[in-house]
């Protein structure tokens, strides 16, 4: 029995990141400015979205490498429990935008998942992300004003996670079985910090949204946890992210990047027979960081590599993850 809750439990945190990531993360993939000679060189940073929309004519391209890992998990009352085996994935996404006039752009994002637990494995195609992007407010320099953007996010449940092997412990999940929505509001701006026109620029990115998801039939052991005998719907619950994001240019060429992602989530329900729980009976947050470093080849090419980490939480997992970006922009 105390094995076969260590099997569920790992399950559960699989999923954790799962969610975390494909809700969250993927939904927020960061891209530049449209290049301006006399403005400083970025990528963005990891993980606060860009205020601006790619004009027609041009398409931004990100392909991302991410390395995570989930040490525990957060209880009611922020304290964390410690696993045993580190829950661990590769998440490879391939980001993509293309202008479709000047206020509008559209994103697709599919991706692959290599979960790693002990000494089982699996390779899995996540959950696919299409999204549009609209331009409120384009904001110039010389006016003082900040870009403004809106963002429709939709992802589409292309990942398995039901009917998983108990023996697996959770490898075989990559996705959650409901299409999410996302709505999001996207500001940002940049100060010119000093006469040169090629050093020390601090840009800011600041964002607020709501993911809605539809509910979900599971049946046997699934990404919300469950056993053999489970057969019901879940409805997993609704998640604000806040993000914001700065960066902080060295040289031309050399730049700092941070974010804080705050991230609260409801409860999730569930309908049915199961003798193991399903799903989450309680809210959760996470306040996580993600320091980075970025070094821009141009206006347009940039590579970026730096660490997300949980500083607090609750109902949720204590991760560390590494993340590295090529961004280039057509």
């Amino acid at each position: 029995m105390r094995k076969l809750w260590a099997i569920l439990f790992s399950v559960s945190v699989i999923y954790a990141d799962i969610n975390l990531y494909l809700y969250e993360t993927t939904a927020n993939a960061p891209f530049p400015e449209a290049p301006v000679p006399e403005g400083p060189w970025l990528t963005g940073p990891l993980l606060s979205p860009s205020p601006s929309a790619i004009p027609k004519g041009h398409f931004n391209f990100e392909p991302y490498l991410f390395i995570d890992n989930a040490f525990g998990v957060y209880n009611n009352h922020w304290h964390v429990h410690s696993f045993q085996k580190t829950v661990s994935n590769i998440n490879l996404q391939f980001f993509t935008q293309i202008g479709l006039n000047s206020w509008m752009d559209l994103s697709i994002l599919p991706q692959f998942f290599y979960n790693y637990v002990g000494t089982e494995s699996r390779w899995r195609f996540g959950d696919l992300l299409l999204g549009l992007d609209f331009q409120l407010h384009r904001g110039r320099s010389s006016n003082k004003t900040p870009s403004v953007k809106f963002t429709i996010n939709e992802l589409f449940p292309t990942g398995s996670y039901q009917h998983l092997k108990t023996y697996a412990v959770g490898t075989d999940a990559a996705g959650g079985g409901t299409f999410a929505t996302t709505f999001q509001f996207v500001f940002g701006y940049h100060w010119r910090l000093s006469e040169s026109p090629y050093r020390y620029y601090l840009a800011s990115r600041w964002s607020i949204g709501a993911t809605l998801f539809t509910p979900v039939s599971v049946h046997g052991l699934n990404a919300y946890g469950g056993d053999f005998t489970t057969s019901g719907k879940v409805l997993p619950g609704a998640s604000f992210p806040i993000y914001a994001g700065f960066e902080f240019t060295l040289t031309r060429n050399w730049a700092l990047a941070l974010d804080i992602a705050n991230i609260f989530t409801c409860k999730t329900k569930f309908k049915g027979h199961s003798i193991v729980p399903v799903g989450r009976n309680d809210w959760s947050y996470t306040l996580s960081f993600a320091p980075a470093i970025e070094f821009n080849f141009n206006a347009n090419v940039g590579l970026i590599g730096g660490v997300r980490f949980t500083a607090i939480g609750r109902n949720a997992s204590k991760f560390i993850n590494y993340v590295i970006a090529l961004n280039w922009y057509v």
